[in-house]
Order: structure tokens, then sequence, then C-alpha cells
């Protein structure tokens, strides 16, 4: 047809006599191609069709109708179109699209998971194609965020030395990676009998004896975030460059793009520091945790939490508590009078450096004597500090929330729509694990620019805040008051409200939109290479899964069952 539309468009021109002698206007609608569609339409397309209609068998008995089949089934074979299976695809689950069976015979619905063998070749294509380009993309933001660190264009490189910050960057990546595991791992094994695995995995031993003692599985989880955001900001202090950095001899505009604005930096701490410890951690978690290093990492959360410095949020848990009338449990005796004194000094003293913390972050803002990016006025940086804050907290608590309705029945949720339809869209098919990895990616990029937007950046020749001497300004550039109001504002008080009321914070309209965002995170594919790099890394260290060790649940159930009843009998 494109080849006909050529043959049959006129293309008279202006010093051209017009055909049959007619006017301008009517030539120029004539060279529109018009009569070559009706001569097409009609010789070229419904003629046939109604002779074929009409003789089916002797307009099938053409010899040429043969040769005819065979070019098409070649053309189809070479693939030049193949796109169009990928799209139809993916528009059938943006739009929602079920089969015609669902609705007239009232069959299963079509989820995200391949239905035809096409679909799952198109799945196996995808996935290897977000593998490939998202290790290219960390091999190149690994190579440029070294680059600027050794030519001295990051903060700590060039105020300290670029050996300094490449060792303290990826030992905090290392540690961050053991911390993202580490947590999930402690959790997981709580419910599982400790003397499965006393003896083949002793360190892991230790580590669930202290996390899993009293309350100290709290204690650790408020130390513990407080010390992934504190890691968080100084990797930013290693890793975001300075203004007008140049490397390799990039464009401006890519340099800008992953450089200046520090997705190089999101994406190698993401996939190396999170995403890929996550993955191995979530089914092997004894041979994950048994190191001295994750019982360091435990001793050090536990000592955060001991010093006070976060203890604001158990006012705001015991608030809470008196507002929901629900008492807070806890597996320890009720503290002692000087207990009590230490612990209320501790949330005294914590509000305080809240306070302090914050009133630090606006000053600094106001003075624009942060890293935030260049041209934005103080007042939109204040604003877009605290909206950050109140996304992070969201997605914070959205995972408590969604993990606390998941079991709950759906006539009870139905009496809230909003927050049954966020349900929906989060339990449907494999959605909540896509959503889990993109929230991760949100979150973890959301905390970088908070960083940025929190760290003051005074300088030898600028005034000091309040007045302070030079020793406890460097301390403050550090970034450590921002990290504490992201630990308490933006992550821990958001965890308590949506442990106290899962129903009505997920009744937020809110929730829904951010949801997507993570499912579209998730999608695109930006970090899939976590998953090829924890395969590799599963077979390096020889990561076994933990039901090698001590069975799979129901074999457990199977032999706990078998003791009672041989206890029963004697």
């Amino acid at each position: 047809m494109f080849i006909v539309a050529r043959i049959a468009s006129p293309t008279y021109g202006k010093d051209d006599a017009n055909i049959f002698g007619i006017s301008d206007g009517f030539q120029s609608f004539l060279n529109s191609g018009l009569t070559g569609a009706v001569i097409t339409t009609v010789i070229g397309s419904l003629a046939w069709r109604i002779i074929a209609s009409s003789f089916p068998l002797a307009f099938l008995s053409n010899p040429l109708i043969y040769i005819i089949i065979r070019v098409c089934l070649v053309l189809e074979s070479v693939g030049i179109c193949s796109g169009a299976w990928v799209l139809g695809r993916f528009n059938k689950l943006i739009a929602g699209y079920q089969p015609d069976e669902v609705y007239l015979e009232g069959a299963e619905r079509h989820t995200s998971a391949p239905v035809t063998k096409r679909d799952k070749d198109i799945d196996i294509a995808m996935t290897t194609v977000k593998y490939l380009y998202s290790t290219g993309l960390l091999v190149f933001s690994v190579v440029i965020v070294m680059s600027a660190m050794f030519t001295q264009q990051t903060k700590i490189a060039n105020d300290a030395h670029p050996a300094v910050a490449f060792f303290l960057f990826w030992f905090l990546i290392v540690w961050l990676a053991m911390m993202e595991g580490g947590q999930g791992c402690l959790i997981g094994l709580k419910p599982i009998d400790k003397s499965l695995y006393k003896d083949s995995h002793k360190v892991t031993y230790t580590n669930c004896m202290l996390a899993h003692k009293g309350d100290n599985m709290e204690r650790f989880i408020v130390g513990r975030q407080f010390l992934v955001v504190l890691v968080i900001t100084v990797i930013n202090l290693c890793g975001s460059s300075l203004k007008n950095a140049k490397v390799l001899g990039l464009d401006d505009t890519v340099t800008e793009i992953f450089l200046g604005s520090g997705v190089a930096m999101i994406l190698t701490t993401i996939i190396l520091g999170q995403l890929t410890a996550q993955v191995n951690a979530a089914n092997c978690m004894l041979d994950f945790i048994n190191t001295y290093f994750m019982l360091m990492t435990t001793y050090v959360s536990l000592g955060i939490e001991f010093s006070g410095l976060l203890h604001a949020v158990y006012l705001v848990q015991i608030v809470f508590s008196k507002i929901t009338g629900k008492p807070i449990e806890s597996n320890e005796p009720p503290r002692s009078a000087v207990q009590n004194l230490f612990f209320w000094a501790r949330v005294f003293v914590s509000l305080v450096i809240l306070s302090f913390s914050l009133a630090v972050t606006i000053v600094a803002l106001f003075d624009r004597k942060t890293s935030m990016y260049d041209g934005v006025p103080p007042y939109v940086s204040v604003i877009v500090f605290f909206v950050l804050m109140c996304v992070v907290g969201m997605m914070e608590g959205m995972q408590i929330a969604l993990f606390a309705v998941i079991n709950l029945p759906e006539d009870e949720l139905k009496n809230y729509s909003m927050a049954s339809k966020n349900c929906t869209l989060a339990f449907q098919g494999t959605n909540l694990q896509s959503f889990l990895i993109g929230r991760q990616i949100f979150v973890a990029t959301c905390m970088f620019v908070v960083a940025r937007i929190a760290s003051p950046s005074y300088g030898s020749d600028d005034a000091n805040i309040f007045g302070v001497s030079d020793g406890f300004q460097t301390f403050l550039n550090t970034g450590l008051t921002g990290a504490i109001i992201t630990t308490l504002i933006g992550s821990l008080a958001w965890r308590i409200i949506a442990s106290s009321f899962p129903v009505a914070f997920l009744s937020n309209p809110l929730i829904y939109f951010i949801i997507r965002v993570c499912l579209l995170l998730d999608a695109i594919g930006l970090c899939s290479a976590a998953w090829l790099l924890a395969l590799i890394h599963k077979q390096l260290v020889g990561f076994q899964i933990d039901e090698v060790y001590i069975g799979k649940p129901s074999e457990r159930a199977a032999a706990e069952k078998a003791v009672d009843e041989e206890l029963a009998q004697e």
C-alpha cells in the first residue's frame, strides 16, 4: 500500500499545468493522494473481499496464494515487526485487559504471569535486556564516581584524600549491604528454633540470641535505621561530585545527569549496597549473618539506641498507645524507678537534639550553605525537604501497614474504599514483591536528595552557624543532624503511626500513587543487575538456602509434632 500510495499520488507543482485544467486549489487537493486511496480501497481491497467471500474455494485454488503465504511466513519469521508482540503484552498489562471468557464465562482473571509460550519468551527476553542495560549502567556509574573521587572532585576526596574517600566509600557500601540484609535475617529467624542451627552456624546463633533477647529486636531496628541513614549520608559525602565537576571528557549533559544530579552514586548504592544483599538474605538467612561483621553491626545498632539519641520516637509510641488504647507490648518486666528516670532523661535529651538539628538544617538552608542543587530558592528547599520527609515516611509506613492488613478479612477491608483499592493493587499477582523493590529504590533516592539538602556545607571563610567553634562546625558539616531528622521524622515516627492505624494509613489517596510509582520503578529495571549480582555473590561465597540446614517448614512442623507425641506417650 505504501508503494501504491507513492505511485497513485499526483505531484503537480506550481509551474506545471493543472490536470484537466482544474483550479490550483482543486489540484492541491488531488495532490493529497485521495484519488489513489479511493482506487486502492475499491479495486485493491473491497472488490477482492467480495469475490473471496462468494467463492472461497475457487479463490484459494489460485497457485499464487501458496507463494504469498510462504512470503508472509518468511516476513514474520524474520522478526522485523516482532516488537508488536512486546508492545501488545505491555499494553495488555498496563490497560488491564482481560480475555472475553473472564466476563462471559467467569474464567480466572489473567495476571502479569505469562499465559502463552510467546508471553514467556517475551518476559525472558525483556528480563535479559534489563539485566544487560542495568549492569551496563552500574559499571558506567561506578567508573564515573571513582573518576570523580580520584580527581578530587567529591567533598571528602577534596577535603581529605582520594584514598580516604575510596576506602571509606566501599567499606560503607559493604556495611550498608550487611545492615540491609541482616535486618531481614534477624526478623525472619526469630520464630525458628535456635537449637536447629546452634552447632552449624555458631555466629548466627550468637547474633540471634543477642537480638532476640527481651525487646532487643525493637532496639536493634531503631538503632539500625539511624545507622542506615547516617551511612547513606556519609556515602553521599564520599561520592557526590563538587560543582562543575568534569570526568573522562564526558559531554556536559551526560555529566550533569549521572554525576551532577547524583544518579550514578544512587544506582551504585542501591544495587551494590541494598538490593543485592536483600535478594540473598531473603532465603539464605543463616549463612548471610554467620559473620562477626553482622554481630558487630548488631552491637553498634543496640549501642546507638542505648545512647538515647533516638528516644524521642518512644514518646510518639506512648502517645499513640494512649490514643488507640492499645498497650505497648514488651518481653521485659516493667522498668524500675531508676530505669524510668534514665529512660525519660534520654527522651528529653533526644527531643533537645532533634530540635537543635531542625534549627541547624533550616538556618543552613536559608543561608544557602547546604549541598542543595544550584538555583533552588531557600524557601523551596525547605518545602522540598519536608515534602520528602513525608514521602519517605509514607513509604516506610506503607510496608508496615500492608503487612499488618495482609490477613485482614476482605469484608472488613471493603468498608474503607481507598484502603481496599490500595491493598487490591499491592497484593495483586506479584505486585507486592515488585512494590518492595521499587519502594527500596524510591526511598534510597529520596534519602540521597535529603542528604544533599540537610548536610551543612559551611566553609572556613564562612561565619559558623550559631557562632559555634570551628571543630563543632566541621562536625555539623558531616550531616549528622540531617540523619537524626530523617530517622525520627522521616522514618520511625511514620512506622509507629502505620502500625497503630494501618487501615487509616492506607486510606490516604497518595498511597495509590506511590504504589504505582514503585511498581513502575521496578518494571523499568534500572536496578535489575542486583538479581544477577546476587546470583554471582551466592555462588562465590557458597550460600545455601535455609532449608538445607533446618529443613522445610512442613518438615520442622512434623518433627515437632513427633517429639510432642513421644513426650505425651512417656
